[in-house]
């Protein structure tokens, strides 16, 4: 077969080509985000309310979900003691979002820092969190870990 004359693989490919950029371009953003704003709610141990200011002076707010972190529901055994060490950490503070992603929730997944203090749960080990619970993940079978 003989090679396509370069015109005609400049038609074809250049559709294509339009949209794989413009889709690189709309997706890169939403990932390199950097939010700042005010933690007004705390869900449970891994998910946090966030409140945004717009320069137009405009309101919103935004579900945060901690990145490297699957925490106990409030409802599952453990769930408040793991809301409780997240808002001791975030809550009624300016903290800034580095987004990763979303998840198939709508929620933003980031990492999270008051001031220049990286705060995500996954930087606690389990022996910080039985200190602050007097909880151990050996009092309970099946417990989850955040160990790294």
């Amino acid at each position: 077969m003989p090679p396509l004359p370069h015109s005609l693989l400049s038609r074809t490919l250049r559709p294509f080509l339009f949209c794989l950029l413009a889709t690189v371009a709309l997706l890169t953003p939403a990932l390199a985000e950097t939010l700042l704003g005010h933690c007004v709610g705390v869900a449970d141990g891994d998910t946090c309310t966030l409140l945004l200011t717009d320069d137009a002076g405009g309101k919103r707010t935004e579900k945060i979900r901690f990145h490297g972190i699957d925490a106990p529901e409030s409802h599952q055994a453990y769930g408040k003691a793991a809301k409780k060490f997240v808002s001791d950490l975030i809550y009624d503070k300016d903290i800034r979002v580095e987004v990763q992603t979303r998840d198939k929730y709508g929620r933003l997944v980031g990492k999270i820092y008051v001031g220049d203090t990286f705060v995500n749960p996954e930087r606690y080990s389990s022996y910080d969190i039985t200190k602050l619970t007097g909880i151990s993940n050996e009092d309970v079978e099946g417990a989850p870990t955040i160990d790294k």
